[in-house]
């Protein structure tokens, strides 16, 4: 009869590296979602025009040449969810 030593899981120093360095870029990207909320407007550039000569103003940002940040946008939600759990 065999027995099976049982071996124990351990993780590696670089896991726990990459995971503070994860946690680092989260918490970077959520100030400046906090600081900064809009971002430029790739479609047009930032100049808030498109079309031929840069006439006509930007139908996806309405010539502000400005887009809200995805992680602006979760957080606004996440506190409308709360706003409205706690009427």
């Amino acid at each position: 009869m065999l027995t099976h030593a049982a071996t124990a899981t351990t993780t590696s120093p670089a896991t726990g590296i990459l995971l503070m360095i994860a946690a680092a870029v989260t918490l970077c990207y959520a100030l400046a979602c906090w600081l900064a909320p809009f971002g430029y407007h790739r479609r047009c550039r930032g100049t808030g025009r498109t079309g031929p000569k840069l006439r006509q103003p930007c139908r996806r940002c309405r010539g502000t040449g400005r887009r809200l940040r995805i992680g602006r946008r979760i957080a606004n939600g996440l506190a409308d969810i709360h706003r409205d759990g706690t009427r």
